[in-house]
């Protein structure tokens, strides 16, 4: 935040700097002006997208800290942090879901749900209520839990990640950002 703050003063330093010095320094002479103003509008633009990335930046780590305290809370059986308990999809016609109470406060949903998106919780709830049976997809399936069961800072990147954006974008265009690489780096 320190940094933050220093770098909106510098902008408004640079800001000034290029209305005013030019018209004080040139006395409007063309070439002159239009270079002196260049000088100091390429900076400013600079530390516009300097801010833009570092705030960006702060508030990714900010979420990976929200992330960590919710999962120590959720140790201690504190899940009202996450997204949701599952109550929207309780469904009393539904042949077991609503029988083995899948979906309620301290239900198996909610000690699993970790997703941020609506599309990603419907996902997961239908996960609890369709079934598969084909053993080549739930062979696939619990390999690729346990590929993600090794990656604990890619799963925290995702959830950050996801975080940090808009809620109208589509998913594809969040995941771009995610690269597999960097969770490997961590890893070493």
């Amino acid at each position: 935040k320190r940094r933050s703050k220093a770098l909106s003063w510098l902008r408004l330093a640079f800001f000034i700097g290029a209305a005013f010095i030019p018209a004080l320094t040139t006395a409007f002479l063309s070439t002159a002006f239009i270079l002196t103003t260049l000088l100091l509008i390429i900076p400013f633009i600079t530390l516009i997208r300097f801010t833009v990335n570092a705030n960006r930046k702060a508030d990714f780590h900010s979420h990976l800290a929200q992330l960590n305290q919710m999962e120590l809370d959720a140790i201690d059986g504190n899940f009202h942090h996450f997204k949701g308990d599952g109550t929207e999809f309780i469904n009393p016609d539904h042949h077991f879901s609503f029988d083995l109470d899948i979906f309620s406060k301290g239900s198996i949903f909610q000690l699993i749900n970790r997703t941020t998106t609506t599309e990603g919780e419907q996902h997961l709830a239908s996960l609890f209520t369709e079934p598969i049976y084909d053993a080549t997809k739930i062979q696939l399936r619990q390999r690729a839990l346990q590929e993600l069961s090794r990656m604990p800072y890619f799963r925290q990147k995702f959830y950050a990640m996801l975080k940090l954006y808009d809620k109208s974008e589509p998913i594809t265009h969040k995941l771009k950002y995610l690269s597999l690489d960097d969770t490997e780096k961590k890893k070493k």
